[in-house]
């Protein structure tokens, strides 16, 4: 009988002989799984299906020969600085009035007039200057294309004497009519008026600054950080005294070289 079930057994695997090395690659391994995991491993399972060794005679986890060393840790309590407060909320600082924008009064003022048809925007530019130049022709002026206090008051309808012919205090006042007749958005007028003569030789220093070489100058009337440091960068060159301020002797270096007409 054996010697029947042996010559089926080697049929078989003549007829199927892939089928019959499957199965035994199959057994192979998993008697190699089943004998690693039954008798190969040194330690107890934590949660075996069945207890295949004594927990107590595992050899998974030996004792430690060695105690490892122990840090104490010091700790501190640290008491925090109590910050003071301030009884009373300080004032806020008062806020000058505004300066107003000589190049922008100036478009503003040919714009009413019918010279200038660009945008009001502050910026100095071609359309400005040929702007300016067609209304001092109209008014038999010096055309010079410049902002300066006589252009301002002139578009404003008036007749700007020098500064060094009037008393301060009349200059000041006509600096204050060319301001309220042109600054349209300078603020109610209650405001505190401010010095457009400042801010028209501010504008004429710029302009001269931007024919001298410097492009990046803004003709706005402000004397800004911008405007200082360009000034002091011209009165070095010029070993002029250097403040920064739009001084005479400033107009009159501008005025030398051609940067600026004289006038």
């Amino acid at each position: 009988m054996i010697r029947n079930l042996a010559g089926a057994v080697l049929a078989t695997i003549q007829d199927y002989p892939s089928i019959a090395g499957g199965i035994c690659a199959f057994a192979v391994a998993f008697a190699l799984v089943a004998g690693n995991a039954l008798y190969g491993q040194p330690g107890g399972h934590p949660e075996p299906l069945w207890a295949t060794r004594d927990r107590l005679t595992t050899r998974s986890v030996a004792p430690p020969r060695t105690q490892l060393p122990v840090h104490q840790v010091r700790t501190e309590t640290i008491q925090p600085t109590p910050i003071p407060v301030p009884s009373h909320r300080p004032s806020a600082p008062a806020v000058s009035a505004p300066v107003p924008d000589p190049v922008r009064a100036v478009q503003d003022g040919l714009t009413r007039l019918g010279f200038y048809s660009g945008e009001i925007d502050g910026l100095y530019g071609p359309k400005t200057r040929a702007a300016i130049i067609a209304f001092q022709k109209s008014r038999a002026l010096d055309p010079d294309g410049e902002v300066t206090a006589g252009l301002i008051a002139a578009i404003a309808g008036r007749e700007a004497p020098a500064a060094e012919e009037r008393p301060a205090a009349i200059a000041v006042a006509a600096t204050e009519q060319d301001s309220a007749a042109l600054s349209r958005s300078a603020g109610p007028a209650d405001e505190p008026t401010v010095d457009v003569t400042r801010a028209a030789r501010v504008a004429r220093i710029q302009i001269g600054l931007m024919n001298f070489g410097e492009p990046d100058i803004a003709v706005d009337g402000m004397l800004g950080p911008q405007t200082v440091e360009a000034i002091r960068a011209f009165q070095r060159r010029y070993d002029l005294p250097v403040t920064g301020e739009p001084d005479d002797a400033v107009i009159d270096k501008l005025e030398q070289i051609g940067a600026l007409k004289k006038g």
